[in-house]
């Protein structure tokens, strides 16, 4: 075996992989994908019972005894939850500083507050009574 050989990346069905962790996580992502998609599969309605039965999936949090199978599920979902933008709606569930809303390139949440009590939701900053 030629030394070439050892250091060229290892082929998986014709796709090249270099960096295994970044693929690890894509796959992940797509998985926390599906239980947010597929809420009725088996799996999602056993982690459901199992790690978060009186929340949402996105605000699942690790738990006192989790499995590597659901640390790594939220490991996928904190790389999933990089793209999600939330859809406003009357902005009462949409938290300012802690979910991405805001539809533009580079931050998807404010960057800083300069008021002492700021606001903590959406529809805090919106104006009904001129709608």
């Amino acid at each position: 075996m030629s030394w070439e050989k050892i250091t060229q990346p290892k082929h998986l069905g014709g796709v090249r992989f270099r960096d295994f962790e970044m693929f690890n996580l894509a796959l992940l992502a797509r998985q926390a994908w599906r239980i947010m998609q597929n809420s009725k599969s088996l799996s999602a309605r056993f982690l459901k019972a199992l790690y978060f039965p009186n929340s949402n999936f996105l605000d699942a949090a690790l738990g006192s005894r989790p499995s590597q199978i659901w640390r790594a599920i939220l490991d996928g979902r904190d790389v999933f939850e990089q793209g999600l933008i939330r859809i406003i709606g009357n902005g009462e569930t949409t938290r300012i500083w802690d979910h991405n809303w805001l539809p533009r390139d580079g931050g998807l949440k404010p960057i800083a507050v300069k008021a002492s009590n700021p606001p903590k939701y959406v529809s805090e900053l919106i104006d009904n009574i001129s709608m």
